[in-house]
Order: C-alpha cells, then structure tokens, then sequence
C-alpha cells in the first residue's frame, strides 16, 4: 500500500511539475526531488498536498499552453486532465482490492479509459508485434466498440468492432481492469483469435 501511494502521489506531483513549468522535455524535472522519502514527513500529508497540486494545475492551466506529453498530437491540459483521471482511478481500484472490496470504475469513465488505453497509451510505445491482425474490443454497457490493427511497432484503431478476427467483450469497468492488467481476460466474454491481443499486453509497460 505505500508503494502505491508513493507512486501515485510522484505521478501527481511529477506531471504537476511538468505543467507548472511548461517543461518540453520530462528530463527538465527532478524526479528524484519530488519523490517521497521519510524526511518529508507523514506519507498520507504528502500525498494529498500532492493530490492538492495536481488538482490547482488541472483547474489552473490555461487551455493554450503547451508541455512535454507522451503522446505528440495532445501537449496540453486536455490530456493531462484526462491522464490523471485514469491514473487515479486505476490505482483506486488496486488500492480497494488490496483490501478485498474493489468497486467498478464508473462506466462512461471506464470507456474513456479504454480508449485512452487503446488509441493513445499503447501507440504512444510502438512496442506491439504483429503482421496486421486485428481484434474487437466491446463495452456492452455503453456501447463504445474499437477496431485494434496490431502492426510491427504499430497499433491502429478503429470506432467499430466489425471484422476482427477476434473479440473480447464485457462492461467497461472489466474492459478497462483487464486491458491493464488487473483481472485475467478470462473474466470477459471472448470469441476467436485473441493471441495478437494477449502479445500486445504482455509487452506493454503497465503499473
């Protein structure tokens, strides 16, 4: 649990930083500065002036300035709020399994986070292996399809599961949850070829 509080509570912080100083480059940032460490005082306090910080830039940032992203075509607080949102919400969920009781992410939520996941995160790497397959991606409860063509270092996406050679489905929350890693894709409702899928996050860089 302190691990993930930490490492939530550097996100906030290390983005926050990032925003405030319009960096162009993460290594203008002295991640190591902002990290946690016992001289700082109580965890729980850091955190949320942490929490505190990120909140006031994601309120504060005006729409037209520009930083460092991961993602070139979104340098700006758009994509940072969305970020955050995400981040948050996902580590809320480990934080509530950790103790037996996770709670589903809200559903409109959750499918932005899925196709955040999909046409943003993923991409942003260029890690996928693959020669053109494709694979579905369905949220039952809101309706949002995705169209996955995993290429070699590529990952395109399309709004429509039709015509994939394999599809996996279920309530958003699950979609979300599993694509990052935190239920088995067991728990969803498959059909056909989902190798492709399975490859593509195995070799993601997922915390």
């Amino acid at each position: 649990m302190r691990a993930l509080i930490e490492h939530v509570g550097d996100m906030h912080r290390s983005w926050a930083a990032v925003a405030r100083q319009r960096a162009s480059d993460p290594s203008e940032i002295d991640r190591a500065a902002l990290r946690y460490s016992p001289d700082k005082g109580d965890l729980l306090e850091w955190y949320g002036d942490g929490l505190e910080e990120i909140l006031d830039v994601l309120r504060t940032t005006p729409e037209d300035a520009t930083f460092w992203t991961f993602w070139p075509p979104q340098r700006n607080v758009a994509f940072l709020r969305r970020r955050m949102a995400h981040e948050t919400a996902v580590h809320r969920w480990d934080c509530q399994a950790a103790y037996g009781d996770p709670r589903p992410i809200e559903p409109r939520l959750a499918a932005d986070g899925v196709d955040e996941l999909l046409t943003v995160y993923l991409p942003s790497w260029g890690r996928s292996r693959g020669a053109g397959e494709t694979v579905g991606v369905r949220a039952t409860d809101t309706g949002d399809e995705w169209l996955l063509r995993i290429g070699d270092g590529t990952l395109e996406t399309e709004p429509s599961a039709a015509g994939a050679s394999g599809t996996v489905a279920g309530p958003a929350s699950d979609l979300l949850l599993a694509l990052w890693g935190r239920i088995p894709l067991e728990r969803l409702s498959a059909e056909g070829e989902l190798s492709p899928l399975r490859r593509l996050l195995a070799e993601a860089d997922f915390d």
